[in-house]
């Protein structure tokens, strides 16, 4: 395949990744991404008259999740998740959520892959929840049937269920977070092999996407110092938060590079 036909198939994922649907865009958005990297492409060198185009040659800034103030969970799962596709998250008072900067191809990977495993956790959660205050009212069945023949039997007071429920979302971001950093670091190390890019094309690519970062945060006057944050959560939700962000899945979501994923017409 010529490199203006590679061209001209980036160019398609590229439009499909600001005007398609959201699925169809965050998986156009990453094989656009992939193209990229594999052929030492940039959004650039698509530039030239085409305003949409032009659009991509820079990075630009939006609203990702509106909240009255920050919910660190989701704080910290949006920063990761940044980091992994060339993108970087703040949270601004001003503007009242979670902010995002990056082209417009690696924020639709954000996008999709943020809303995906935000409603998934929530999910969880609930599922899980659900159980606990199950077991919880067997327990208390029993022990009040122990109590009648035993009066000094302790029975232990129901959990704050939202103290539990915000223990659990921490803990599967936090396990989900981790699994991030570990794609990461695969990454640096091995390159993207299915993909037929190398680390070193990789380290090239964030290097070229951190610059067109830092020109936004200069062109938009912006003093960002973003770092983790945590807070205190219920520990025995938080455990349980933790196991089940193992099984969370996060490959398969966005359609392995070179898989069996949903086609994408057009391209």
């Amino acid at each position: 395949m010529d490199l203006n036909t590679i061209k001209e198939k980036i160019k398609k994922l590229l439009t499909m990744a600001a005007k398609g649907t959201e699925h169809e865009a965050a998986i156009a958005a990453k094989k656009a991404q992939e193209l990229l990297m594999q052929y030492n492409l940039n959004p650039g060198d698509f530039a030239g008259g085409d305003q949409a185009m032009d659009d991509f040659n820079k990075a630009d800034a939006e609203l990702i999740d509106k909240m009255g103030k920050k919910i660190y969970w989701k704080a910290n799962l949006l920063y990761q998740i940044a980091k992994n596709n060339f993108c970087k998250a703040y949270y601004s008072s001003r503007d009242g959520g979670m902010m995002l900067i990056g082209r417009e191809h690696n924020r639709a990977i954000c996008r999709h892959l943020y809303e995906y495993l935000t409603q998934t956790i929530d999910r969880l959660c609930q599922e899980e929840m659900k159980k606990e205050k199950a077991n919880y009212a067997r327990y208390r069945e029993q022990m009040e049937h122990l109590r009648a023949t035993c009066p000094d039997t302790i029975i232990h007071p129901e959990p704050s269920w939202r103290t539990w429920g915000d223990g659990f979302r921490s803990g599967c971001s936090d396990r989900i977070e981790q699994r991030l950093q570990e794609q990461l670091k695969a990454q640096e190390r091995d390159g993207i092999p299915e993909a037929k890019v190398t680390a070193l094309v990789c380290l090239e690519a964030r290097q070229k996407e951190n610059l067109a970062i830092q020109d936004y945060i200069k062109r938009a006057g912006l003093n960002l110092t973003t770092s983790r944050v945590t807070s205190r959560v219920g520990r025995d939700g938080y455990s349980a938060g933790r196991a089940a962000g193992n099984n969370v899945g996060m490959n398969r979501q966005m359609g392995a590079a070179g898989g069996k994923g949903r086609a994408l017409k057009g391209c």
